[in-house]
């Protein structure tokens, strides 16, 4: 038996060589500019600081493999873990890479000619101008459910990771969205966006400390959210300029 692991393990690597050591990811966002049709530029936009409603288990900065898993006969294990800190380097949380993207994204977009961001933890914060148009973002859920398997063989069901799957389940973003007219501070529109990614997890994946396939689950979900606010704050524009 052991004969046979020590042969296959070489093969194995072998085959998957050509996607654990690409490094070839994007790491960056380039967001691309709105149309507004006939609808007027804005003249002012604040973001307000991300809530964070997030539960504890989805905010712990490592990952987490259930012993339960080792168990002969267990098929799987099921977690709701953090989607974003695994295999990092020095790399920021979830709600402080957010409070970054979210304002680049609209500044890029063009529908206001200013944006202004809270900063997390500003001393003083920056307040809101009676003018401006007001988003207010609360971060309900963002964890990767993760179904760790050894496919019910304990020990020797790990050696499977080398030809199948460790993990099946996928990534999740739930964003609570507000806009608050200007002036009067009335919430005009309000809704809540959820995207939920499919992800396979190979063991290979990380040979190369790339980031854990829920960032990128992440990164498909992100641009879909900032469209869908984009369009929230692009038809406000359009029921404000109709007053």
């Amino acid at each position: 038996m052991k004969k046979v692991l020590f042969l296959a393990l070489p093969l194995t690597l072998l085959a998957c060589g050509c996607r654990s050591f690409d490094t070839d990811y994007n790491i960056t966002y380039n967001p691309e500019p709105f149309d507004r049709g006939d609808v007027v530029q804005g003249e002012s936009l604040y973001i307000a600081s991300i809530a964070d409603e997030r539960s504890s288990s989805e905010k712990i900065p490592f990952d987490q493999n259930d012993p339960f898993i080792l168990i002969p006969l267990w098929p799987y294990t099921y977690a709701e873990v953090n989607p974003v800190i695994t295999y990092s380097y020095f790399q920021t949380g979830l709600r402080e890479s957010l409070s970054n993207l979210i304002p680049r994204d609209l500044v890029a977009s063009g529908l206001f000619k200013e944006v202004h961001a809270a900063n997390i933890g500003g001393n003083p914060p920056l307040q809101p101008d009676d003018n401006a148009y007001q988003l207010i973002l609360c971060l309900k859920k963002a964890c990767w459910r993760r179904y760790l398997t050894s496919y019910g063989l304990s020990y020797v069901g790990a050696y499977l990771w080398f030809i199948l799957p460790k993990s099946y389940g996928s990534a999740v973003l739930t964003m609570h969205v507000k806009i608050k007219e200007p002036r009067t501070g009335k919430v005009i529109a309000e809704e809540t966006f959820s995207y939920d990614e499919p992800t396979t997890e190979w063991i290979y994946d990380q040979m190369n400390y790339q980031p854990p396939v829920s960032a990128f689950a992440l990164e498909k979900s992100f641009p879909r959210l900032m469209l869908s606010i984009r369009q929230m704050l692009h038809k406000a524009l359009e029921k404000g300029g109709k007053k």
